[in-house]
């Protein structure tokens, strides 16, 4: 054998020569001689089981003498000899001294591999010519420690390759494609298969990449072949491309550029999987915070070079790319303008899911789809709903007025703050210039939309300066004054029975400053979101308790102080502290001040002495004060928001108190639509004294007992738009329902105590909050063909159905019982589901509690249920309790979210079902 046909060692090969005898053999010391080139381009030493090995190259006796002269040499207990003599050409002298094994030993990367894994033999499908198996040797010996011995005698094919995908690309075996293609996108991959693409051949890359793709039959032949022509890092990008080629259509011309790309053709079924891969693989990875700025951005180009040179448009498909939502957001504005037109709701409908389905939708243009939804409901709202507001407002009594502002009207105003915004999207994409602007149809639905909301408040503002100036006139109108007497005292005393004997109900009383109805149909959806574990509404407006009229003019210093006192007054903190005690004996109350020194020691021991203080109230002022400074109309007001708020509530439930929700006043927001009204002697935002200037239009002037002001008159602001003073964010002080209404909610940790002899319900809400327009994924067909004429003349409110008792936990302020059960049929796709073997293993294997046909029928009936549940009914229809049904929901997502794709996601609090893509991801056809 001559020098040129022996091997050349690497560190591998000494490593497991050196560690077989050191560790496996127990040889403390040794000349190791090994029959190979002489030459060596690593390090001086080789460090194996924490000995330093020198290495030397020999090519005469000479130097082979010299080293064996160093062997007994205490600080170098090991020696390694590289020569390309044969051991007949070595004296026995020196032949002798190459212990512990008495002779040179050839090199062979089989062994060493075998050695590895402590194997005796390959099995099949392993390369066996020696440059393939020497890559794999050096690949896989910096990880010789870490690798697993193999069960048998037999190195398999399966534990090779696994052992490579895991160590030396850290790819655990049977990963799913979507964690495939995220991890196909991490820098740290790149240079994992750059460093396995110089030291492994490319017979044993090949056979790696079709060993890691063999889970994917559909998408595996161009994964691999894309894989080895351009790297793992051209799978992700090439996935938003197939997304886009799994529409519809005739796209022969562009499927043909990507079978160009990747290099075989595939079929529709491969194209919907990679793509749907893909986004699920985008989605993961944005939400645990990693970018993928970078495969996005190939994404677009790969897409932008097929789609010209293919005339066709593609990225509107995509769910993904930045493109894709700006050519959504086009497409949404052209079913607006179609559907201010004609009515037909249906298209409108269609195109916001497909803004709500792009990744963007959740996250950088989240305040876009609030904007588009905000204005569908607008639109709706002013096609069928607001003649009849209008005139229902004008020909009711005070109390219904004021329920028909909390039940209807509020929410308008709510949506119309989230429309005001606009969109952030650039409404005008490059190509295909649309000449429908979405902002410009957003202000035609918010003009329709503010004339009728101005025509409402007037008619308020008519009925509130007859009756709500006058405590003689108010009639059953709950008036913010009587707050403390009607509600916060009788639940005081509505305690459970113990020893025969009532229980008084400690509350913690948060005085929320400025809380407007829309503002508190935000904190509703977070309590129900976040807190609903702990507390439950009590359905106060079933007792016509849920709504207060603040004093007039709607300031602070009237409407707080009298709330806090039980009676009309004006006054200062003080008046508030001495009011409230008097009024509730035993009550503390906290101020700002008071909050932001002592929240964690005087208020905590406050609140936590349910004896001593039986009544603990607080003011947050959160609110107030943002009106001052702050962007209001952007603001989606939550527990955390709003300071001290999360705290206290804690605070409450550690000891049992049950809380009570208050407002003083609400609040108009600042739409920069005029300038400030001059009128003299105003000296506030949104009232001015009488006997100066007339009334406008905008106007009201009240007069009469609740009028705390020095002649008991005022003339107060109506128009949303009318201020007196400088320019703030929000206004208060006007006779607008939005500022008379003042929310009162009260949450408890339980019902016991109330029901009978209690002016409380011993239950929550049983119907939804949300007037009926409001819900926007009804069935869009019905939708259409209900808003196709508006109706010629408003009819009387029907009653409200009547809605079976609620058997669960009610997790929201206001909420629905469970929808009726749909009538389940023998021979459909959900009980074909039911049998799929898939299906019942993933049943099987998340431990859902439920057996596959109860668990398809579940899915069934959110499907018939417009594709949505509130997940109260989810958890009435299960009979599980508030904590159970969050566990039980998380497991139903993991059976049915292969992947990562959104089959069943929370919204809110209800449960969304994408059935389609469910029956695509088990293959159900029938």
């Amino acid at each position: 054998m001559t020098t040129r046909t022996l091997g050349t060692a690497t560190a591998a090969d000494i490593t497991a020569l050196v560690s077989g005898l050191y560790r496996d053999k127990q040889q403390p010391r040794g000349l190791l001689v090994i029959h190979a080139r002489p030459e060596w381009d690593g390090p001086a030493e080789v460090v194996v089981e924490g000995l330093s090995v020198p290495v030397h190259c020999c090519r005469t006796v000479l130097e082979l003498r010299d080293v064996v002269r160093r062997r007994h040499d205490a600080a170098v207990p090991w020696r390694v000899i590289l020569t390309d003599l044969r051991d007949d050409e070595i004296p026995q002298g020196v032949r002798e001294h190459f212990r512990p094994v008495g002779r040179s030993l050839e090199l062979d990367p089989a062994s060493t591999l075998l050695g590895l894994f402590s194997a005796k033999r390959t099995g099949g499908g392993i390369p066996r010519r020696i440059e393939d198996v020497r890559g794999m040797v050096d690949a896989l010996a910096p990880h010789r420690d870490s690798l697993s011995p193999t069960s048998t005698p037999v190195l398999t094919a399966e534990h090779l390759y696994s052992a490579l995908a895991t160590h030396c690309l850290q790819l655990d075996d049977g990963t799913r494609l979507a964690g495939l293609l995220a991890w196909s996108a991490s820098p740290r991959t790149a240079e994992a298969w750059e460093h396995v693409a110089e030291t492994l051949t490319e017979t044993v890359r090949s056979d790696l990449v079709a060993w890691i793709v063999r889970r994917h039959p559909l998408t595996g032949s161009a994964l691999q072949s894309l894989w080895l022509t351009s790297g793992p890092g051209a799978l992700f990008p090439a996935g938003f491309v197939a997304e886009t080629l799994g529409a519809s259509g005739d796209l022969a011309v562009p499927r043909a550029l990507f079978r160009q790309h990747v290099g075989v053709t595939q079929n529709d079924a491969a194209l919907r999987e990679w793509g749907r891969a893909a986004a699920a693989a985008a989605r993961r990875e944005l939400d645990q915070g990693r970018s993928i700025a970078p495969a996005v951005v190939e994404g677009q180009r790969l897409l932008s070079g097929i789609e010209s040179h293919g005339s066709v448009s593609l990225v509107g498909h995509s769910t993904v790319l930045p493109e894709g939502f700006r050519r959504r957001i086009d497409e949404f504005a052209r079913a607006l303008s179609a559907c201010l037109s004609s009515g037909a709701e249906g298209p409108l409908l269609q195109s916001l899911s497909a803004l709500e389905a792009h990744i963007d939708g959740a996250g950088s243009r989240s305040g876009d789809v609030e904007t588009a939804t905000a204005l569908v409901r607008l639109a709706r709202w002013n096609r069928s709903e607001s003649e009849r507001a209008v005139d229902r407002m004008r020909t009711t009594a005070l109390p219904n007025a004021m329920n028909h502002y909390v039940g209807e009207v509020s929410w308008v105003d709510r949506a119309v703050n989230a429309a005001w915004r606009g969109f952030t999207t650039d409404p005008k994409p490059p190509s295909g210039q649309s000449e429908v602007d979405p902002d410009a149809l957003s202000q035609q639905v918010l003009t329709r939309t503010l004339t009728a909301r101005r025509d409402i408040d007037r008619a308020f503002a008519a009925l509130a300066a007859s009756q709500l100036s006058d405590s003689t006139r108010a009639g059953d109108a709950l008036l913010v004054e009587n707050v403390l007497s009607a509600v916060v005292k009788p639940l005081h005393q509505a305690g459970p029975i113990e020893s025969d004997k009532a229980v008084k109900r400690p509350l913690l009383v948060l005085v929320i400053d400025g809380l407007s109805v829309p503002a508190a149909h935000s904190l509703a959806d977070d309590l129900a979101e976040r807190h609903s574990t702990v507390w439950q509404s009590v359905d106060l407006a079933a007792k016509g308790l849920h709504v207060a009229a603040t004093a007039l003019p709607s300031i602070t210093a009237a409407s707080r102080t009298s709330l806090l006192c039980g009676e009309l007054t004006m006054g200062d903190q003080n008046t508030e502290k001495k009011g409230f005690a008097d009024h509730v004996p035993g009550a503390t109350l906290f101020h700002k001040g008071d909050l932001d020194a002592g929240i964690s020691d005087l208020v905590r021991q406050t609140v936590y002495d349910t004896k001593g203080s039986p009544v603990v109230g607080a003011i947050l002022n959160t609110i107030d004060d943002a009106l001052d400074r702050s962007e209001t109309i952007a603001t989606t007001w939550t527990t955390q928001r709003i300071t001290h708020m999360d705290k206290l509530l804690d605070y409450a439930r550690a000891v049992g108190r049950d809380v009570v929700l208050l407002s003083d006043h609400g609040h108009v927001v600042e739409r920069s639509q005029t300038s400030k009204t001059s009128v003299e002697g105003a000296v506030s935002s949104r009232w001015r004294p009488a006997g100066y200037t007339p009334e406008t239009d905008g106007e009201r002037t009240v007069a009469g007992d609740r009028v705390l002001t020095e002649t008991h008159t005022a003339i107060l602001a109506v128009d949303a738009d009318i201020r007196y003073t400088s320019k703030k964010a929000g206004y208060h002080g006007g006779l607008s329902p939005a500022e008379i209404c003042a929310p009162v909610a009260v949450l408890v940790q339980n019902f016991d105590g109330l029901g009978e002899g209690s002016p409380f319900p011993a239950a929550p809400p049983l119907q939804a909050s949300w007037p009926g327009w409001w819900d926007i994924h009804l069935d869009a067909p019905a939708v259409a063909q209900s808003l196709a004429t508006t109706p010629a003349k408003p009819s009387r409110p029907s009653a409200s159905p009547k809605m079976p008792p609620a058997t669960a936990l009610q997790d929201s302020l206001f909420d629905t019982t469970p929808p009726p059960e749909p009538a389940p049929r023998a021979d459909d796709r959900y009980s074909s589901l039911a049998s799929m073997p898939f299906f019942k293993e993933q049943v099987a294997t998340h431990r859902v509690g439920l057996k596959p046909r109860a668990l398809a029928d579940t899915l069934r009936a959110i499907d018939h249920n417009n594709r949505r549940m509130p997940i109260t009914g989810l958890a009435a229809r299960l009979e599980l309790d508030a904590i159970r049904i969050r566990g039980t929901l998380a497991r139903m997502q993991k059976v049915v979210n292969i992947d990562g794709m959104p089959v069943l996601e929370q919204e809110g609090s209800d449960v969304v079902l994408a059935p389609e893509v469910l029956f695509e991801q088990f293959g159900v056809t029938q």
